[in-house]
């Protein structure tokens, strides 16, 4: 919706709202540092896909995600977070 609505905003907000999301992503990006340094390796810098990738999925959620279905929003943010915590340790 950000990205549809840019347009709308004005220059001023659209430099407070990139500010806005490049603070989220920093502050996840040092979480998941965190969790497994050696994703900042500068030979292979894993830091930043990794990151993008759990935006990825939450961001993507809309598309399948069905209130009332089989699963809870709860659920799935157990699911993510459980792929996120301990795939993450994997990443080489």
């Amino acid at each position: 919706m950000q990205l549809n609505a840019a347009s709308a905003l004005s220059e001023e907000q659209k430099v407070e709202l990139t500010a806005v999301e490049r603070r989220i992503v920093r502050r996840f990006s040092t979480l998941l540092d965190e969790i497994n340094p050696g994703l900042n390796n500068r030979e292979r810098p894993l830091s930043m896909p990794v990151t993008m990738s759990l935006f990825g999925m939450l961001n993507w959620m809309y598309m399948w995600f069905k209130d009332g279905g089989r699963i809870t929003r709860e659920d799935y943010g157990d699911v993510v977070t459980t792929l996120v915590l301990e795939g993450i340790k994997a990443v080489r």
